[in-house]
């Protein structure tokens, strides 16, 4: 009772398969001038109304902090509306990664 005083009264939809107006991408810490920077120095909030919602480095998946340090090879997800990403997201040195995977599998054909 007392969590439905907090939150609001359950819903039957399940809002979380729903990607209509929010969305969610995952993207791989690959550029140096990011690496070590602080995930409020990003401003994603600001410039894209985003916010990273977990960060997997390593093995390890966690809930990131606006002063979690970003490291090279962090894979993070950033959820926005869906119209704040573009087909080609390559927003400040983090890129999607399925074009790593794709410029990672290029390199192995070569």
């Amino acid at each position: 009772m007392r969590a439905e005083q907090i939150f609001g009264k359950p819903l039957d939809a399940h809002i979380e398969q729903d990607h209509s107006q929010l969305d969610f991408r995952r993207v791989f810490v690959s550029r140096q001038e990011i690496v070590g920077k602080r995930i409020r120095e990003l401003n994603l909030e600001n410039t894209m109304g985003a916010t990273v919602t977990r960060l997997r480095r390593g093995d390890v998946n966690f809930v990131p902090t606006r002063d979690t340090r970003l490291e090279l090879g962090d894979r993070i997800r950033v959820l926005t509306r869906r119209e704040n990403f573009s087909p080609n997201l390559t927003y400040a040195a983090v890129y999607p990664v399925a074009m790593i995977a794709k410029i990672i599998l290029a390199q192995l054909l070569i």
